[in-house]
């Protein structure tokens, strides 16, 4: 590997992945590149002009993916280098897509390693991102305000994350386009179902 890729969401990121990420760039040979991509005022710029991503538009995984390709063009001519991408052997058939050949290999598809064997090798090694995959029952960690996330998720920031919970609720009172989540589901009406399931969680310790 001649070079580390890493696409920033910026304030989307949860801070235990931002930690994280300032330790691989600590950790890794000095005789490997790091390289962090992605710009704040873009990604605030995409925000106000399409709202929440959805399953529709997902325009925040297209930015990523331009914004990788320019980086690729500028810096190594075309079909002289190779990218690895981290898919674990649970997850096959998206290693089976028109875009995955012919310039990525998936090691750990190679060597049959799941997502959990991922996780716990990570773990082995000291790498825990403070705990914040042990909050998230769908155990992936995407931005903390996804609205593709699932449900569990949500609620766990709802309850362990009151300031970003704030914050998202302030996203969507500035967002004018959609709703958040699935099936026209607003945050204001996640935290009305979550300060119910509060309510009825009191009632029966009563």
């Amino acid at each position: 590997i001649d070079e580390v890729i890493y696409y920033s969401m910026g304030s989307w990121e949860w801070d235990e992945m931002l930690l994280h990420i300032e330790r691989i760039k600590r950790d890794i040979p000095s005789s490997i590149k790091f390289t962090e991509l992605g710009d704040e005022e873009e990604l605030q710029e995409g925000f106000k002009r399409w709202g929440f991503p959805n399953f529709m538009i997902r325009w925040c995984t297209g930015m990523k993916s331009s914004t990788l390709k320019k980086h690729l063009k500028q810096n190594y001519k075309k079909g002289e280098y190779l990218q690895y991408l981290g898919i674990a052997s649970d997850e096959v058939e998206r290693s089976e897509k028109k875009w995955a050949k012919p310039h990525y290999r998936f090691p750990l598809i190679e060597w049959g390693i799941t997502e959990e064997q991922a996780l716990e090798y990570c773990y082995s090694n000291g790498y825990d991102w403070g705990g914040i995959y042990e909050e998230l029952d769908g155990k992936r960690m995407s931005c903390w305000c996804c609205p593709l996330q699932r449900i569990g998720d949500l609620r766990n920031l709802y309850f362990n994350h009151p300031d970003l919970w704030e914050r998202l609720e302030d996203m969507q009172r500035r967002n004018k386009l959609a709703d958040f989540f699935k099936q026209g589901v607003s945050v204001h009406e996640l935290t009305k179902r979550f300060e119910r399931e509060t309510a009825q969680q009191l009632l029966f310790k009563v």
